[in-house]
């Protein structure tokens, strides 16, 4: 990192979304990111924006045929999924995104490895998972068992 890059978050996942306003309201109202930034063009229409919660920033913009990127509702199968570290109330959450109309596709539950996960699927199909495992709270610990990881 060079002495001019800012310390702290060094990936940051980009969402294409047929409408970011809604998407952004949603991703408020269930899982409580906050605006960080909103780019609009001369009609008001979103550009690029970033969100912000408990350390995790998500770049959010609409597709753009030009530079290859569609909006997940329009893809034909998944393309990604994005797993947030949660240090709070795990079914508390879930409880908030359902309410805010996500579809649950696993409900809270505990795994093997000691978290309490869930997943859903915002409504333009991304498909999020929180849960209170932190990969580099555990490093160094050795896998226990012999099956492979799961993706999520």
């Amino acid at each position: 990192m060079s002495a001019d890059t800012p310390a702290g978050i060094v990936c940051y996942p980009c969402l294409t979304y047929a409408d970011p306003d809604a998407a952004m309201a949603f991703l408020s109202e269930a899982f409580g990111f906050e605006s960080h930034a909103v780019y609009r063009n001369e009609a008001g229409q979103v550009q690029h924006a970033e969100i912000v919660r408990d350390g995790v920033m998500l770049m959010i913009g609409p597709p753009n045929e030009a530079a290859g990127w569609d909006a997940a509702a329009r893809m034909p199968q998944r393309h990604a999924s994005l797993y947030l570290y949660l240090p709070g109330d795990v079914d508390a959450l879930c409880a908030r995104a359902w309410e805010a109309g996500a579809v649950i596709t696993r409900p809270p539950c505990d795994t093997p490895h000691g978290s309490r996960e869930f997943s859903v699927r915002d409504p333009e199909g991304q498909e999020w998972h929180f849960g209170n495992y932190h990969p580099l709270a555990v490093r160094g610990a050795t896998a226990q068992s012999s099956e492979p990881a799961s993706a999520t």
